[in-house]
């Protein structure tokens, strides 16, 4: 549940819908600064201001708070969830079309729940290696969209996300991830290349949060495989150093990024010069560093300019991108 008050510039509460007596005490609170005064919001709820009871629950205030506080928020906060939705109803769109492409809804709509199983099984057994195939297709989806969904609450409420930390293998996270990615390998003709074994990493866990790291390897991949250039290989390595510090290097040969930009790539809404000829937002690599972070995690990226290639009309380097941490 949530409540609020409104307070003045002196303190005194002039609204609110907080019962008298009533022990908040163990509730989360957030203050958000309007004129003359502010407002308190006290909450039970996992993360305060994501859902849209907080707006009802104000909304009898005046219209010139719900402004403020949309204001305070984000400038462009609802046409920011706007998008967010969209983008989560294209992936929407492509499931129900991998589906259809399968079992067509006719086929099912005129029976019941055992009568659709007999259905499906039997689809199942004329061609188990589509069924198998698509099951690897919507094991990617469920990835993208935990990275769209985690990506937006990064931008917005990265304070309130809940961290579980637990050592990991990171070469198995890391494989967990790009498997997700096996046709663009294939399409690309890109070849991943490990330079560390599974038993070096099973002995080198690094304590981190699976959910979010997940994404930060998404994220990753999905920029690896827009700008590297077809026919290479990406590797990756991980390093032991002093005081039990780490690096993980993935190294590929991708598009080039000017000097200029390299202080650059990890802020909110930067495409480099060469890579605004392919689709992007911007804010892929920034949610990686802001989640690095969360994870006690650096990232910086080294470019080999001694060696430039292009191909079409993109040029080339390689791009070396170094996490780096403490083993715990």
């Amino acid at each position: 549940m949530t409540y609020f008050q409104r307070k003045n510039s002196k303190g005194d509460i002039i609204t609110s819908n907080i019962i008298e007596g009533q022990d908040l005490s163990s509730y989360k609170t957030r203050e958000i600064p309007i004129e003359e005064g502010v407002i308190i919001f006290f909450t039970n709820e996992i993360i305060l201001i994501k859902n849209s009871k907080i707006f009802r629950l104000v909304r009898d205030i005046s219209s010139s708070v719900i402004s403020t506080i949309l204001k305070e928020l984000d400038k462009d906060f609802l046409g920011k969830i706007v998008s967010h939705s969209h983008a989560l109803r294209k992936i929407q769109g492509q499931l129900k079309q991998k589906i259809d492409n399968i079992i067509d809804s006719p086929m099912l709509s005129s029976k019941d729940y055992t009568e659709q199983i007999d259905v499906v099984a039997s689809k199942i057994r004329d061609n188990p290696d589509l069924f198998a195939d698509t099951l690897l297709y919507f094991r990617k989806r469920v990835f993208e969209i935990d990275a769209h969904i985690l990506s937006f609450e990064i931008l917005y409420l990265n304070q309130e996300i809940d961290l579980d930390f637990h050592p990991h293998n990171i070469r198995r996270l890391l494989m967990n991830v790009l498997y997700a990615f096996e046709d663009e390998t294939k399409i690309n003709n890109i070849k991943p290349i490990f330079e560390f074994d599974d038993n070096f990493a099973e002995k080198n866990k690094i304590k981190l949060d699976y959910k979010t790291i997940n994404t930060v390897f998404y994220n990753l991949f999905d920029n690896a495989f827009k700008y590297t250039k077809p026919y290479s290989k990406i590797k990756f390595n991980f390093l032991l150093n002093e005081k039990r510090s780490f690096e993980l290097v993935i190294g590929m040969e991708s598009l080039r990024i000017e000097r200029d930009e390299l202080e650059k790539v990890f802020e909110l809404g930067f495409r480099g010069r060469n890579a605004k000829q392919t689709d992007g937002s911007g804010v892929g690599m920034y949610v990686i560093k802001k989640i690095l972070e969360l994870n006690n995690c650096n990232i910086k990226i080294l470019p080999d300019y001694s060696n430039m290639t292009t191909s079409g009309n993109h040029q080339y380097v390689w791009n070396e991108f170094i996490i780096s941490g403490y083993l715990q």
